[in-house]
């Protein structure tokens, strides 16, 4: 039988807190209780594996395998959902070595998915949840507008990702957007003519009906009416006067009208959704939020269209038919009636999986900042791209994440100024943690909980092998209750320092090659109510934390503060 100490299980409530005792939390009796802090993650031995019981999802790893030599365990992010969760949600379960242990959290500070209404007393829809749900968005919005100029929409160059960055900045006066939002953008015009002009099926059947009614008999008809007593159609037809005969009639009871009159309620359901939670009495007068007003009594108005009375349910699982795939007007209906779907099918796994996808943001957003640094005129780092990347987006989201790993810009040429005179050169290398495990220096950290590994690469003589990394850690501090104040900032800063400082002093027993001669380290956290972003920046016993907004709409002014932040710690690696 597996003993709970062969399988080495603790929750750490850092990412970077791996051998820190004073932020380890043991998993032996069953029942875990911590503050939330921002991103938890847990650590386990190879051997076992971590288990999502309420959709039976098994855990993605952070990054490699580690210590170093032996690659005994791993990390992994704690969903939200269950730290967060009510009775059966806040539990994992660990397999291994044939057995099941079940594990329950009980956490502090942590903000849920939904809150009362302050006016009408009913439950809606959290601040963070709207949050997550626009993160997601976001990309949805950068593929549609990747459409427009590339084929290959899924591959975006970065330097289009900071263009639509900085158009998001000009809706913060507008409720954000959301899948109905486009919806209604593309839908409102052609609804009401799609509704007046159904598609219609003409149907042929056998029934009896009054002789001088029958206008058409086939084969069956005929031999019933041989059968009938008598010499005469009229004697044949009997006291009620009737015999079989086929009878057409027109039907709109077709597949492509009920996913049409389904598309139209969930569209209904969706904008009352809208409208209670986005626009209320701030956006009410806003062209937004007057629109989806709009386009939700239109979806009503439709769906009780007397034409539509009759139409049943569409059947889950039937594929599409011709008309859906061909018809164009019901090609577009079936586009967004399946984003519809999708999108409600996503929302219980964004939830769960926010820590990912913020961690994808910070990714996007130093990518992004880096790419902008090649594009100034600084005076002390000078950042040139060797090569042009692409950004490659996932249309649906795979336990939160959207970002395919690999897909980080760079590699980069970056020198030191002094005075306008180079002082020193260096490769920098961006490696998303999933991928750190194939490079040589990186793979080695896996323990740190690293989400963005910059890695620097001296080109002076003598100084090839001393290899320096910038760690980026991202921390989904908008999940907390309380607010985070400049203090904890501080606080945050502290523990970081302390893990680069832990982890460094532990890694240099090994003595391997291609081991980092020196590390520094970023964290870079979310915040739902700022709307600049802020920084603590690092010293000898603080390193370097960044509080940006979480909302897309304010991500533009982040950029110029990440950029900083990168260009300070990078010169210094330097």
């Amino acid at each position: 039988m597996t003993k709970w100490r062969e399988i080495a299980a603790q929750i750490h409530i850092y990412p970077w807190s791996v051998g820190n005792r004073e932020e380890t939390r043991n998993i032996s009796e069953g029942e875990v209780f911590f503050d939330f802090l921002g991103t938890p993650v847990i650590s386990i031995s190879k051997q076992a594996e971590v288990v999502l019981p309420r959709r039976y999802e098994k855990f993605f790893p952070l990054g490699p395998e580690y210590p170093p030599t032996r690659k005994e365990n791993i990390l992994y992010e704690m969903p939200h959902g269950v730290v967060s969760g009510q009775d059966k949600g806040c539990r994992i379960e660990i397999v291994g070595g044939g057995e099941k242990f079940s594990v329950r959290f009980f956490v502090q500070n942590v903000q849920g998915r939904l809150q009362r209404d302050k006016l009408t007393g009913k439950l809606k829809d959290s601040d963070l949840a709207r949050t997550v749900l626009s993160w997601s968005q976001a990309y949805d919005d950068l593929l549609d507008q990747s459409q427009k100029h590339w084929k290959r929409q899924e591959r975006i160059p970065w330097a289009f990702i900071i263009d639509f960055i900085n158009r998001l900045s000009t809706e913060r006066n507008e409720p954000r957007r959301a899948l109905i939002v486009g919806i209604a953008k593309k839908m409102q015009a052609s609804l009401p003519a799609i509704v007046a002009a159904l598609r219609k099926i003409l149907y042929r059947e056998r029934r009896l009906m009054p002789i001088n009614r029958i206008s058409e008999m086939d084969g069956a008809c005929l031999k019933h009416y041989i059968q009938q007593p008598g010499r005469t159609t009229a004697e044949k037809a009997g006291s009620r006067q009737s015999l079989l005969g086929i009878a057409r009639y027109e039907s709109y009871n077709v597949q492509e009208n009920r996913i049409l009159k389904d598309f139209l309620n969930r569209c209904t359901r969706e904008s009352r959704r809208y409208i209670q939670t986005e626009v209320n009495e701030r956006f009410a007068d806003t062209k937004r939020g007057k629109s989806i007003q709009k386009f939700g009594a239109l979806c009503w108005n439709l769906y009780r269209d007397p034409l539509l009375r009759n139409i049943s349910k569409p059947i889950p699982g039937t594929p599409p038919n011709y008309a859906l795939l061909n018809d164009p007007r019901y090609v577009e209906i079936w586009k967004w009636y399946r984003r519809l779907l999708r999108r409600e099918d996503d929302e219980d796994s964004l939830w769960d999986w926010q820590s990912r996808t913020w961690a994808d943001i910070v990714r996007l957003l130093v990518g992004a900042s880096l790419v902008k640094l090649t594009k100034g005129n600084n005076s002390n780092l000078e950042v040139e791209e060797i090569a042009e990347a692409a950004l490659h987006v996932r249309r649906h989201q795979f336990q939160g994440s959207r970002i395919w790993a690999g897909t980080e810009p760079g590699p980069f040429l970056v020198k030191k100024l002094n005075n306008g005179v180079t002082e020193s050169r260096a490769v920098l290398e961006i490696v998303h943690s999933e991928q750190a495990y194939k490079h040589s220096s990186a793979g080695m950290l896996g323990q740190t909980g690293g989400h963005l590994f910059l890695v620097l690469h001296p080109l002076e003589k003598g100084a090839e092998e001393e290899t320096k990394v910038l760690i980026v850690w991202a921390l989904n501090t908008a999940g907390k209750k309380r607010v985070t104040t400049q203090d904890e900032l501080k606080r945050i800063g502290h523990s970081a320092r302390q893990g680069i400082n832990l982890h460094h002093h532990s890694l240099s027993f090994y003595r391997l090659e291609g081991l980092p001669e020196q590390m520094d380290g970023a964290v870079v956290c979310g915040d739902l109510l700022e709307d600049e972003p802020d920084a603590v920046f690092a010293d000898n016993e603080t390193a370097t934390v960044l509080r940006v907004p979480a909302k897309p709409e304010l991500w533009k002014t982040s950029l110029d503060w990440i950029a900083v932040v990168l260009e300070e710690i990078l010169g210094g690696l330097l």
